[in-house]
């Protein structure tokens, strides 16, 4: 038996993958804010409609770029960097039909969070 140390490579390209993820989702978010959510209409209009296919298009094909960006080897590197693209993917779709919760469209900011972070929040 031996003690061996954290790969630092490994972790730096771990927090680096995280962050180009996070900052991804929050250039999404923006898109969606201003070309989804804003308008109030009860029809998308046919560019609403293809901006949304575009984004889960992006949503579901971004990590696998981001990934041979990064050269990104390590399983659990790869799971973290895929990991926010899956709850971009569904709160895209979640935007595209409406059920986005009335208190995350308040303000671009307050969605913003809403859309990158995985925990719950509440909204009064």
């Amino acid at each position: 038996y031996r003690i061996s140390f954290p790969d630092v490579y490994v972790l730096h390209t771990l927090n680096i993958g995280l962050l180009c993820s996070l900052l991804i989702g929050f250039i999404i978010s923006r898109i969606i804010y201003h070309g989804l959510l804003r308008k109030k209409q009860e029809d998308l209009s046919p560019l609403q409609i293809l901006l949304g296919v575009v984004l889960v298009a992006a949503s579901a094909s971004l990590p696998y770029g981001l990934i041979d960006l990064m050269n990104a080897e390590n399983t659990a590197v790869r799971f973290v960097i895929c990991l926010p693209f899956v709850l971009f993917f569904f709160r895209t779709l979640e935007a595209i039909f409406g059920f986005t919760p009335h208190g995350a469209t308040s303000s671009s900011k307050i969605y913003s969070i809403y859309f990158t972070m995985p925990v719950e929040m509440i909204f009064d």
